[in-house]
Formats: C-alpha cells, sequence, structure tokens
C-alpha cells in the first residue's frame, strides 16, 4: 500500500497469492480485496492487519467487491459468474447464486418450440 499524500509506502499485502484485482473500502477503516485466488480478505486500514480471510472450496478469481453501508455485508462477484453474499461479522457465505445460469434461464423463457 502506498500513501499519495505523503508518498510513503503503508504496508504490502502478501496474503494473497495472486494479483489483487478488485478492492472496496468501508469508512476508511476496512478495506476487502479479492484477487485472482479466489480469496477475499478483511483488513484493518489503521495499521493493515489481515482480520479474516473468506474463502471457498471451489476456487474462481474475483472481479469485483462491494461493501453494504452497514459493513456487515459484503456481495462477491467471481469470474465463474457466482455471486456471493458474505456475511462479514462471522465470515460466512450466506447466499449464493449462478448469474449465467439465471441468464440462460432468461433466453429460453418464453421461446417457442416447433
Amino acid at each position: 500500500m502506498f500513501d499519495l499524500e505523503t508518498k510513503q509506502e503503508k504496508s504490502e499485502c502478501f496474503e494473497h497469492e495472486g494479483t489483487i484485482t478488485a478492492l472496496s473500502f468501508f469508512r476508511n477503516q476496512y478495506m476487502l480485496s479479492g484477487a485472482k485466488d479466489g480469496v477475499a480478505i478483511i483488513w484493518r486500514v489503521k495499521d493493515w492487519t489481515a482480520l479474516h480471510k473468506l474463502q471457498i472450496k471451489n476456487i474462481s478469481p474475483i472481479k469485483w467487491i462491494s461493501v453494504h453501508s452497514s459493513g456487515k455485508m459484503a456481495l462477491v462477484l467471481y469470474e465463474n459468474s457466482m455471486l456471493r453474499l458474505w456475511n462479514l461479522l462471522d465470515g460466512r457465505c450466506v447466499f449464493k447464486t449462478n448469474l449465467a445460469a439465471e441468464e440462460d434461464e432468461e433466453h429460453t423463457y418464453g421461446e417457442r418450440k416447433e
């Protein structure tokens, strides 16, 4: 991490095993990072400590992360079109859906079979 105002290095993110592909901040207190290794990590900004790793068995690179305004939930989109809702208080996935499967259903819905 590099502070652009002071032009000094603050910390390094060695917890990931791949390129970081997504970042999301919550009130300048916490940051979520996602990487090609399929792991999302919750960081405390004041000392850049990794607090918790959000990981699953089926590894797919992370494309996008968004933290809810309450700071209690986060949406994570993976490259395999899986969208997961994470409870940040206990680090559990509480909901998941495959967006590609839903898109396929939309295209076939209402079509006539001849």
